[in-house]
């Protein structure tokens, strides 16, 4: 693993990312959402590389103070090797501008429920029926970044 290299997601990377979204989930976004995500000011998005190979990645979006997770995957030949912690810690060295971090998560993805509360995550509350394509809840899970007492606008 001491040759993935985490850096910013640039177009020529989305053909890859696709690849990817297709084998891990039901529900897969199109080129066209990660083209769009790529053009808003609001985006922060990263790739996991091994070389020049697309091995994860995560999409964010910066409200404000807050940070959200849109989507997050790592290449099943790749899991297990904390590429999805190294990801999810790079969005979070920005904490310094954020007071919040934030996310949904498939109520039956317990692995990523795992993961995120591993990272200091917490759950709480339900989005009844979130995901379109078959109306599970999500599970909304939060990480406060920094005291809002501390935060200056």
């Amino acid at each position: 693993m001491d040759a993935v290299q985490i850096r910013l997601m640039v177009l020529e990377d989305i053909d890859s990312v696709c690849e990817m979204e297709i084998i891990l989930f039901s529900a897969p976004w199109s080129r066209e959402s990660f083209e769009n995500e790529l053009k808003k000011d609001y985006n922060l998005s990263y790739v996991a590389v091994d070389g020049e190979k697309v091995v994860g990645y995560i999409i964010c979006w910066l409200v404000v103070d807050e940070v959200h997770i849109g989507n997050i995957a790592v290449h099943p030949d790749y899991q297990r090797r904390k590429i999805g912690e190294l990801l999810v810690n790079k969005v979070l060295s920005h904490s310094n501008h954020f007071v919040w971090a934030g996310l949904e998560v498939r109520k039956s993805n317990k692995q990523a429920r795992a993961f995120y509360l591993k990272l200091g995550f917490r759950e709480i509350g339900v989005r009844k029926n979130y995901y379109t394509n078959n109306s599970e809840d999500a599970i909304l899970m939060s990480k406060v970044l920094k005291p809002k007492n501390n935060h200056t606008k």
